[in-house]
């Protein structure tokens, strides 16, 4: 089993972010640390027998991404779905009034 971190920044942050993969223990768990301590603690966490892994990180915070502009483009289709249904009630209780139908043809 293996132990692995890596390091990250948030854009404007001052602080940086240690995310850490325990595979003993199936764990993963982010540490807040300042960045004039940083390496104090990744000296701590290295004799601790963790792995520094940039694939690991790269492939997480490319996951991370990609969840984030899923996120974004679902929140544009609801938003387009809701403003959908909204224009097509109006126009199906506007032909109603003018005693419009449509047959629907397959």
């Amino acid at each position: 089993m293996a132990k692995y971190f890596y390091v990250y920044s948030v854009s404007g942050g001052a602080d940086s972010i240690v995310k850490m993969f325990n595979t003993d223990t199936c764990t993963v768990a982010d540490r807040v640390v300042e960045k004039d301590r940083l390496q104090g603690f990744i000296d701590g966490i290295k004799a601790s027998g963790y792995q520094q892994n940039k694939e690991l990180a790269e492939a997480d915070v490319a996951e991370g991404e990609a969840k984030r502009k899923l996120a974004e483009t679902m929140d544009a289709y609801h938003k387009a779905r809701d403003e959908y249904s909204t224009a097509k009630a109006e126009l199906t209780k506007i032909m109603a009034k003018y005693n419009i139908t449509i047959k629907q043809t397959v």
